[in-house]
């Protein structure tokens, strides 16, 4: 799996959870906060500025991150991650 896609949602995830919390226009509910936060996504948020990856909705982009965290039991997800093996 590529990783790198649902890195750069997870980082455009934290700008605009930043600029929701700064009162500045976001891309961002409240809801698709407390879903975040739900899956622990709150623990790693930090500010960085990012382009965007629109190839899928915000939900199929959740979904993954859901996963990914299942799987590797947190939410940092790396945007250069390369494939191994």
């Amino acid at each position: 799996t590529n990783h790198s896609r649902l890195g750069r949602w997870v980082r455009n995830q934290r700008q605009f959870y930043r600029f929701f919390k700064e009162g500045k226009k976001a891309s961002i509910t409240q809801e698709r906060i407390d879903l975040l936060s739900n899956i622990g996504f709150d623990s790693v948020l930090r500010p960085r500025l990012s382009g965007g990856d629109i190839g899928l909705s915000w939900m199929e982009k959740f979904e993954e991150l859901r996963k990914y965290k299942e799987f590797h039991g947190h939410c940092k997800v790396r945007t250069n991650h390369s494939r191994l093996g």
